[in-house]
């Protein structure tokens, strides 16, 4: 019978902090990579210095033997080396960390006006259709305007039974009729639209293609 095949895992070596303050002057790491080293550093200068307040102690006790004085006194040496490495990277990486910031934020800068240019882009396009829009509206509103003349016309010696109300007034669900009672939160069609031009045009008494310049 065959034996089972060995299956070998490789764990991946985690990278020393050492290493990797190495790499962030050698990597263009996003800011928020470099913070969190920078508070990693920060902290193991804090550790390095109690550690290295620990072995002072130590090396002072006058109990220890001349052996262990001089273990605590290299941890010391050992600990004040790592602390002052640790302010060194701290220093340098506060200006990677604010350079990456600046960085982004140019980034992000570009691409907010590259999304606004391609956004201004589709509208230079899409206000094409204005004039064809207004133009539909301004015959809607005339069709409006001429129709309420006619009513009004047409109302004179009606009923209450026979009374027509305005188109606008049925098809808005309005309580009242348009140009008789006055309601700031439903205003008149007639009168409350105003549609620029789109171009300028010298033959037009004004800047817009409603209301005309007759209303």
């Amino acid at each position: 019978m065959a034996a089972a095949a060995k299956t070998i895992s490789i764990r991946e070596e985690v990278p020393s902090l050492d290493d990797r303050i190495a790499d962030a002057f050698e990597a263009s790491m996003s800011s928020g990579d470099l913070k969190a080293l920078l508070d990693e550093v920060e902290q193991t200068n804090v550790d390095a210095q109690a550690q290295s307040k620990a072995a002072a102690a130590r090396a002072l006790d006058p109990k220890l033997r001349p052996a262990d004085v001089a273990a605590a006194r290299q941890q010391m040496q050992d600990a004040d080396f790592r602390s002052k490495r640790m302010e060194a990277a701290a220093e340098q990486l506060k200006g990677l960390h604010s350079k990456a910031i600046s960085r982004e934020a140019r980034q992000r800068a570009a691409e907010e006006y590259a999304a606004a240019k391609a956004e201004r882009d589709q509208l230079v396009k899409d206000l094409v259709a204005y004039e064809e829009h207004a133009a539909a509206i301004v015959q809607l509103l005339d069709r409006l305007s001429r129709n309420t003349i006619r009513i009004q016309s047409a109302n004179s010696g009606a009923s209450a039974e026979t009374w027509l109300y305005s188109a606008q007034m049925i098809a808005r669900g309005a309580d009242h009729e348009f140009g008789i009672q006055h309601d700031s939160l439903l205003p008149n069609l007639i009168d409350g639209v105003k549609l620029p031009n789109f171009r300028k045009n010298q033959a037009r008494a004004h800047g817009y293609v409603w209301p005309p310049a007759s209303y």
